[in-house]
């Protein structure tokens, strides 16, 4: 049985190190990967898109150092949760809690889950169901079996990341901090790659795309 002035607090287990590579994955998500295109196609701007991941990361910027100053202010366990429960009461933190277990991190899971399948899947086709089965709607709002073999990975993927968890901070923490370390590697790679092989060229950055029109900022025209 543990006694003394300890009992209670949580253990300290995580190194500084391993600490500061949880927060960079939790930074770089699946918008990395998928948002770049969509921006470009509707931009047409290089320039542009540039600005508009300067601005977000300035924007995420911010929200970090003000979760920093709290965190320092409010030396409780719990996170966000024990921040809006000292600052706006228990109920405002009750409802918060359970959005984020519901909705918030349960949907940000599923979501970059099923980016590592559909990536995947670019690579190595997986399986799929035979067509009748594809076409069955469910009160014609979505059809369960539609690409089911993306689908099926992406729930074998939050198991299995799940069970991992389970067994353990630190063995999630490793896991965790690998898979961000080879993420770094990966983009540093693409960069690169990009700027100085099959014909990458600084210039690129500054040419915008064919059929680019150039507003002033304050024209909001569509």
């Amino acid at each position: 049985m543990t006694t003394g002035k300890n009992q209670g607090n949580l253990k300290q287990s995580l190194t500084l190190a391993t600490a500061m590579i949880l927060v960079v994955s939790t930074v770089i998500g699946s918008g990395v990967y998928k948002k770049v295109a969509p921006m470009a196609s509707e931009l047409l701007s290089p320039g542009l898109v540039l600005t508009c991941w300067v601005l977000a990361g300035v924007i995420s910027l911010f929200g970090a150092l003000s979760n920093a100053e709290v965190a320092g202010m409010l030396a409780d366990a719990g996170g966000e949760y024990a921040y809006y429960k000292r600052i706006y009461g228990k109920f405002m933190a009750f409802i918060y809690g359970w959005s984020v277990f519901a909705v918030i991190k349960s949907a940000t899971v599923a979501s970059i889950a099923y980016v590592f399948s559909h990536s995947l899947n670019s690579l190595i086709a997986l399986p799929q169901l035979p067509e009748s089965w594809e076409q069955i709607s469910v009160f014609g709002v979505f059809q369960p079996f539609d690409n089911f073999g993306v689908k099926l990975l992406t729930i074998l993927v939050i198991l299995g990341l799940t069970f991992i968890n389970t067994r353990g901070l630190k063995g999630g923490a490793s896991l965790s901090r690998y898979i961000t370390l080879l993420v770094i590697v990966g983009l540093t790679l693409i960069v690169i790659s990009g700027l100085f092989f099959g014909n990458g060229n600084f210039s690129n950055i500054t040419t915008p795309a064919q059929g680019y029109v150039h507003k002033s900022w304050y024209d909001f025209d569509l």
